[in-house]
């Protein structure tokens, strides 16, 4: 019996996309990610001495400049 890694693995190819179902002749290609992005805001570090040592807070999204994202080539979805 193949173990689960193995069976996963045994045609992945980690150099192509993972493409789901592409339908030619319409020219639509299914793809599905996940997009993650960080960035350090230079304006809001401080010196933990000078604030009893705290290295880390959370701050609500909506009290910071966020960058906006554009996807380009972004997909419709329809609901069939």
């Amino acid at each position: 019996m193949k173990s689960l890694y193995a069976y996963l693995f045994e045609d992945y190819q980690k150099d192509l996309r993972p493409v789901l179902k592409v339908d030619e002749r319409d020219q639509i290609v299914n793809v599905y990610c996940w997009l993650e992005l960080y960035w350090v805001d230079e304006l809001l570090k401080w010196d933990p001495l000078k604030f009893g040592g705290l290295r880390r807070i959370h701050v609500p999204s909506n009290k910071i400049w966020k960058p906006d994202i554009l996807v380009y080539n972004k997909y419709v979805l329809y609901d069939i």
